[in-house]
């Protein structure tokens, strides 16, 4: 579709018309496109219905196009978009990184108001992926809230982090 030069939603008409009238039988790849252009533009409740679609037809969603539309998000301030997607991705077969729990907590501690349901969100579907919190991740957290100055709430992010299983340890209540 942006190849093309015509906007998400022209692309989107074309994309159902394409399979509607059999002219094509959409595939992982079609759907990754398509993904990417309704990301680029405000059409969240299209995008989320294709993201849908596409895993009910089986399809995964590709690391490159997770990244991309990752990284679309939070730029543009969409910080719970984000960790629908990361949630999404965390339930498909190519799994997000563990440094991308560690890059969208600290979006989190950082934006305009501290929003605890996303963050304690984050961690459970983190743990909930089989992975635990590290001393660095806390560290890296731990430094994005100060940089905030919302050093005041380091005792709910603790709490959150150790519900999801993080085991703070000396050196780093000193901090």
């Amino acid at each position: 579709v942006d190849n093309l030069g015509i906007g998400a939603n022209k692309g989107l008409i074309f994309f159902r018309w394409a399979e509607e009238s059999g002219l094509c039988k959409h595939d992982e790849r079609t759907y990754n496109a398509m993904v990417r252009a309704l990301a680029g533009e405000d059409a969240s409740n299209k995008f989320w219905r294709v993201v849908d679609e596409m895993r009910n037809a089986g399809f995964e969603m590709y690391r490159d196009t997770y990244v991309d539309v990752l990284g679309r998000f939070v730029k543009k301030g969409m910080i719970k978009d984000a960790v629908d997607l990361y949630e999404f991705a965390m339930g498909g077969l190519n799994k997000p990184s563990v440094h991308d729990c560690t890059f969208l907590l600290r979006k989190i501690v950082v934006g305009k108001e501290l929003d605890m349901n996303l963050f304690s969100r984050v961690v459970r579907i983190f743990r909930e992926g089989g992975n635990v919190i590290t001393n660095s991740a806390f560290d890296a957290v731990l430094k994005s809230l100060t940089s905030v100055a919302r050093v005041g709430e380091c005792n709910s992010i603790i709490k959150a982090l150790e519900e999801g299983g993080f085991q703070l340890n000396g050196t780093l209540q000193r901090k």
